[in-house]
């Protein structure tokens, strides 16, 4: 079993165990901050969370640049440390002063910024921890996995706890998960990679930082854009995103409201059946063969889920499309993650990988906004059934015109497992 045979390295072992706990407390945490923020200030809340997506997009970057600049190690403890103090900080002002939503954006806000400077780190440093490919594969895995499982069963059940829990209980949980992933960390942060410090002639102090900064982003861009799968990929997930987004988690629930008469129960169960599909979408990551191929085929088979959905005509044959669509969907960044641990240079990873999760973000950010003017134009089903065109055409061009490409590489990539 793959779970057993990667935890046997008592290095991923730990590095998992505090990942485990990180995503659990961080997913209980999530959903105690969005009851709390509808609660006191309705739908303003949307405007707090769409502040913390556009910090991660400007911020994104650099985020990613720093983890390819400094020892990995050393800034994946300190990150967690810094978000678990945070945390502590608005534990100890709420249960002496109530909840302040001032500080409680301010600590959403910064602990925003520190996850987009933890996760390209950490992503870079899984090629040493691992050892070698299929080690990677697994470790990959497992990581994605356990992430999909939080965030699946933690929606069901804090509806329960947050009746009899207060909010500051949930902000604890997740200050001592981060306490505990650094600990694992730290036993284990002599083989986390760190960058190959290169020593060029500086420019004068005053220009340094910016031109630094640029420099590293415009190598990162070089680098994805030399690997011609890799680029293409990276725009098909954006243009993927802006149409699940505008379908998904805009006009699913106007389909369902539109439809079934505002069926919550309903809604329910199709959000619970993508998320069950999101789990099984890992099952087939670990194929290890044909991984640009399955991803392409998956993005076919997520528009097709799109457009049975609108031609479903049971509550069942929705839930059932969602489950495939989210099978399907969920594959791209996996994969994409994947490809990058392999194909390119390790002092490069951080800021790769920051670039994919911008033009994700990108997607996702423009297909929410972009919705309200779909929708004032086209009914749900419509609207719904244009996206999932546009997915499935965007899976099958990219299999006519990149398939004798990618075959390529994933014989080479498979010469190495």
């Amino acid at each position: 079993m793959i779970f057993v045979r990667t935890l046997k390295k008592p290095v991923l072992a730990l590095l998992w165990s505090g990942q485990t706990l990180s995503a659990f407390g961080s997913q209980f945490s999530g959903m105690a901050l969005l009851w709390l923020t509808t609660q006191k200030l309705g739908g303003v809340a949307g405007f707090i969370f769409g502040i913390t997506t556009l910090v991660a997009l400007l911020f994104g970057p650099l985020g990613g640049i720093i983890a390819d600049r400094v020892d990995r190690g050393k800034l994946l403890i300190w990150t967690d440390i810094a978000r678990a103090l945070l945390l502590g900080i608005l534990v100890i002002m709420t249960v002496l002063t109530g909840v302040q939503i001032g500080l409680l954006v301010c600590v959403v806000l910064a602990i925003e910024l520190l996850g987009t400077i933890f996760d390209p780190a950490l992503t870079a440093s899984l090629p040493m921890l691992a050892g070698d490919t299929r080690t990677l594969y697994e470790t990959n895995w497992v990581m994605e996995t356990t992430k999909r499982l939080a965030r699946t069963i933690c929606p069901a059940i804090s509806g329960v706890i947050l009746a009899v829990l207060p909010f500051f209980a949930f902000f604890s949980l997740d200050a001592l998960s981060f306490v505990v992933s650094a600990g694992s960390l730290l036993l284990i942060w002599k083989r986390l990679l760190s960058p190959p410090q290169v020593h060029e002639e500086q420019p004068p102090k005053k220009q340094a930082f910016f031109l630094d900064l640029w420099r590293d982003i415009a190598t990162g861009y070089t680098l994805a854009r030399k690997n011609t799968v890799f680029f293409w990929s990276l725009i098909v997930l954006g243009i993927t995103n802006i149409a699940w987004s505008a379908a998904y988690m805009i006009g699913l629930p106007l389909w369902v409201q539109h439809t079934f008469h505002e069926n919550a129960a309903l809604w329910g169960m199709i959000a619970s059946a993508y998320g069950l599909g999101n789990i099984c979408s890992v099952f087939l990551g670990v194929l290890k063969k044909r991984l640009l191929l399955l991803m392409y085929l998956g993005k076919m088979l997520q528009g097709a889920s799109f457009l049975l959905l609108v031609l479903a005509g049971t509550g069942y044959m929705a839930v059932g499309s969602m489950f495939l669509g989210a099978i399907g969907g969920s594959l791209a960044e996996l994969i994409l993650v994947m490809v990058l641990q392999t194909q390119f240079p390790s002092e490069h990873l951080g800021k790769l990988y920051s670039l994919q999760r911008t033009i994700s973000n990108v997607g996702i950010s423009l297909g929410s906004m972009g919705a309200s003017l779909l929708y004032a134009h086209l009914s749900p089903a419509a609207g719904i059934a244009l996206c999932g065109v546009v997915i499935l055409l965007c899976g099958g061009s990219s299999l006519f015109l990149l398939a004798p490409r990618f075959q390529e590489r994933e014989i080479q990539a498979a010469s190495v497992l």
